[in-house]
């Protein structure tokens, strides 16, 4: 596909070099962000199946979280090595599509449901870092890797079947023509379904993401009010009633509930630990995926309200931004996750298995 790319560049200048004029009327400006875009292209492919392949390597990795981490690599890589090729033809070639009608469908429907799997695994995730710091005893019976794999399954097949009817049926039903040099959804006029559509893609995701990062900041408030607790009435109870008396008369009891305590008190910093690790490792990831899906999010609102109000360039542009996450996001795991970033110097580097540190960023 890459070499297809190369192919029509070097053509397409070609062709209209003999009329400066001409050039500067047709030429599509974001042709020339194509030194940019490929070698992104080549870090979401690369990134992506790296993370894809220390998730089959190592079986440390497979816990419930990383689940979902592995589907939402699966999603980037084939954005980056179907979706973000494919177009950067279409628009090296000016726009004109040389695919056929049925592949644009099949492409228009791949591309929907692989940027919305996208924002339904982040609301997993983030559901899954809620769960851990709610229920920390019974986290690991409750949301188990099969659990996670049938959620992540059903989600799959909820994006297609959310965005197929339309994008494959939408021309026949209304019985408009579709231009066979063009590949655009035939719905995009209609400012009913695009408001719909853009409600439940976009803004409730969104809403959904807030609201569950409200809560799990309220919980990690509740764990660090909870350990400075029990600390207060561990050191308070050392000079109390209970320390003198009962070391003279019942050392053993004293000592036991001295232990309990103390149980209690490690209990409560791990919990602390493991879970604002786990928070903050997935604060990062989400707020690059808020970043960088926001603006074609904002931009796809307005187009509905003002279909004439949005230029052209600026929504390639925010596209464009969008599938950048798909590259950005395996330099967040190797960040956020020892076992992550040692498999990947393991592949880039042909280094042995090295001993793990326990980390918690993404582990369950």
């Amino acid at each position: 596909m890459l070499i297809n790319i190369t192919e029509i560049l070097p053509q397409t200048l070609e062709n209209t070099s003999e009329d400066p004029k001409e050039v500067k009327d047709n030429s599509n400006p974001l042709s020339y962000a194509g030194i940019i875009i490929v070698p992104v292209i080549l870090i979401a492919v690369v990134g992506n199946a790296l993370t894809i392949c220390s998730f089959i390597r190592d079986k440390g990795l497979h816990k419930t979280c990383n689940v979902y981490i592995l589907n939402l690599a699966i999603a980037d890589l084939l954005i980056g090595a179907v979706t973000m090729p494919i177009y950067l033809t279409y628009t090296f070639g000016n726009n004109v599509w040389i695919f056929g009608y049925h592949f644009c469908k099949v492409f228009l429907l791949f591309d929907m449901a692989t940027v919305e799997i996208t924002a339904i695994l982040m609301i997993l995730i983030s559901y899954d870092r809620l769960s851990l710091l709610r229920h920390w005893s019974t986290y690991y019976k409750m949301h188990s890797p099969q659990k996670a794999y049938i959620k992540c399954g059903l989600a799959w097949i909820f994006v297609f079947v959310l965005n197929g009817p339309a994008t494959i049926g939408w021309d026949i039903w209304t019985g408009n023509s579709t231009d066979p040099n063009d590949c655009e959804a035939q719905f995009y006029d209609n400012v009913v379904y695009i408001s719909i559509m853009t409600t439940v893609q976009f803004v409730i995701p969104l809403t959904v993401l807030i609201i569950i990062h409200i809560l799990i900041v309220y919980e990690i408030r509740k764990l660090i009010q909870t350990r400075e607790q029990l600390i207060s009435t561990h050191s308070g109870s050392i000079g109390s009633s209970d320390s003198v008396v009962c070391l003279e008369l019942k050392p053993d009891s004293v000592m036991t509930k001295l232990h309990r305590r103390s149980t209690d008190i490690h209990k409560e910093n791990t919990k602390k630990r493991n879970g604002t690790k786990a928070a903050k490792s997935l604060a990062i990831l989400t707020i690059a995926f808020i970043v960088l899906w926001a603006p074609y999010g904002i931009v796809i609102v307005f187009q509905s309200i003002c279909p004439t109000c949005i230029c052209v360039i600026l929504l390639e542009s925010c596209t464009w931004v969008l599938w950048f996450k798909s590259a950005l996001n395996p330099f967040l795991y190797a960040y956020n996750s020892n076992r992550f970033r040692e498999n990947f110097k393991y592949f880039l580097c042909c280094r042995r298995r090295p001993g793990y540190r326990a980390s918690y960023s993404f582990n369950s």
